[in-house]
């Protein structure tokens, strides 16, 4: 009789999740704040896209070294499912702006095509699904062809993007061969390629599992050099489409030590269910921050205050609720992928 493996259940790190909640917030800032305020700090902001591909590789490690096409097939359409849905009710929300409100906005169909293709025209933030979707198909197509050498592979890749992104081809191709929507997406897959990298080799080498030991000088390390870094940041000079460089992989790495480690187990059952209230839906907030940002709605509530820090709090905040609203009457069926 064939013995069935047991299911290995992965305590959830708080750490981390609190991590998504920061680089989900910063993402709505990064969309909505003022953008002369932002530009004094955009140096550190731009930390938030490398550190969540380092994360969503990290935890995919095992379902690619295990070979599990079930749970590939699965990620690919956990992917693609809030991808088209949120992209269509964008485009019917834009054709009743358009025709009954008379606002000019993205509302034919060769609008919806292109978004389609780019994930930038109707929710520009979807261009990190579009990207996250490609990466996963190559980094699925490598570990298959290479099963007994894939990372040397992977760190070959890792050396030509930044060979790429540094003699400027990567932004000498895109600016000269693509449009403005398709060139802020496709034109950020070699900047964001090594991040992916970087966290599906941290989990390869387990070395989370080793620093571990040394919780406490690996976190204080991690802050001085991070600091050092975000401080010291005028010699990275790269022509790039925001989060290219090395210095922002360094800094996602960091960021990820200073997380994982300090809150990787809680044993209070109060304080874990507060922390499950305040850290659920950063997935469903991160899809529909611009669509809950960009209505009647929210324009009405905020007016001018919109591009504010307090602008931005009140559009994660009703992202946030919409989600618990989805969540609480159509979560129980595959539309929660809409949310988580």
């Amino acid at each position: 009789m064939k013995k069935i493996k047991p299911i290995i259940k992965y305590e959830k790190n708080y750490g981390i999740e609190i991590l998504r909640v920061i680089i989900t917030f910063s993402v709505v800032l990064d969309r909505f704040y003022n953008r002369k305020k932002k530009n004094f700090f955009s140096y550190i902001l731009y930390y938030n896209i490398p550190t969540i591909f380092l994360l969503s590789f990290y935890h995919s490690y095992d379902m690619f070294a295990t070979f599990n096409i079930t749970k590939i097939k699965l990620r690919f359409s956990k992917l693609f499912f809030p991808y088209i849905w949120w992209s269509f009710i964008a485009f019917a929300r834009n054709n009743i702006y358009f025709y009954i409100f008379k606002r000019k906005c993205f509302h034919t169909l060769y609008f919806f095509f292109h978004h389609l293709l780019n994930g930038h025209i109707l929710i520009p933030s979807f261009w990190f699904q579009n990207i996250l979707t490609l990466t996963t198909l190559l980094i699925s197509i490598i570990v298959f062809l290479f099963k007994n050498n894939y990372i040397l592979i992977l760190q070959i890749f890792y050396i030509l993007s930044y060979q790429i992104q540094y003699s400027g081809q990567n932004y000498s191709f895109f600016k000269k061969n693509s449009t403005f929507h398709y060139r802020l997406t496709y034109g950020r897959f070699v900047e964001t390629f090594p991040n992916a990298i970087s966290g599906f080799l941290i989990a390869a080498s387990k070395f989370t599992t080793k620093l571990k030991m040394y919780k406490f000088k690996t976190i204080i390390l991690s802050i001085m050099v991070l600091i050092f870094i975000s401080k010291y940041h005028y010699y990275d000079i790269l022509l790039g489409f925001k989060y290219g460089g090395i210095r922002r992989n360094i800094a996602a790495i960091l960021i990820f030590f200073i997380f994982f480690l300090p809150l990787d187990k809680i044993k209070n059952t109060k304080i874990k269910k507060l922390l499950d209230l305040i850290t659920s839906y950063t997935a469903g907030i991160y899809y529909i921050h611009d669509i809950v940002g960009t209505g009647f709605y929210i324009k009405f509530i905020l007016g001018n205050k919109i591009d504010t820090l307090l602008g931005s709090i009140i559009i994660y905040l009703r992202s946030y609720m919409l989600c618990i609203f989805i969540n609480k009457y159509i979560g129980k069926t595959k539309i929660k992928n809409l949310i988580k």
